[in-house]
């Protein structure tokens, strides 16, 4: 996905950033507007800035995709009254 019209980045980090500041876009539609007409849009913005930081990091988005839904598929889960899953965390490989 490389752009001519873009600089390379300074950072992973910075990259990152960029992707949160288009998900707070987005929250910002969708807030407004449960069906906002350019939510799809900003999804599409988020999803081109993931990509270039998969590909900053040698790695293929939809492959990493497919190896963390693998993974997902094996955890229990705790469901949410508003229908959301969140896996029961495993204390011995938990994110410090």
């Amino acid at each position: 996905m490389g752009r001519p019209d873009l600089r390379p980045a300074s950072s992973n980090a910075r990259v990152a950033a960029r992707a949160n500041e288009g998900m707070a876009e987005l929250l910002r539609a969708l807030i407004a507007d449960d069906n906002h007409a350019k939510a799809v849009e900003k999804v599409a913005n988020v999803v081109i800035v993931l990509c270039r930081l998969m590909t900053r990091m040698g790695r293929n988005l939809g492959e990493e995709l497919v190896r963390k839904m693998a993974i997902n598929r094996t955890r229990q889960r705790n469901l949410t009254a508003d229908g959301h899953g969140y896996h029961v965390r495993d204390k011995t490989n938990a994110l410090r």
